[in-house]
């Protein structure tokens, strides 16, 4: 059970990543934010974890 906040990290930023790249310019910068957001969680969860 303690790896599940680093797994929804991860997926969370695979989607936001994807979402990035096949958007338009409007939409693009809040998949951008989420996706550096995401990541960043996922750094703390896996210092956390590990």
């Amino acid at each position: 059970m303690k790896y599940v906040p680093f797994m929804i990290c991860v997926i969370v930023f695979i989607f936001t990543s994807a979402g990035y790249f096949i958007t338009d310019k409007k939409t693009e910068k809040i998949y951008g934010a989420l996706s550096i957001v995401s990541i960043a969680c996922a750094i703390v969860q896996a210092a956390i974890v590990f």
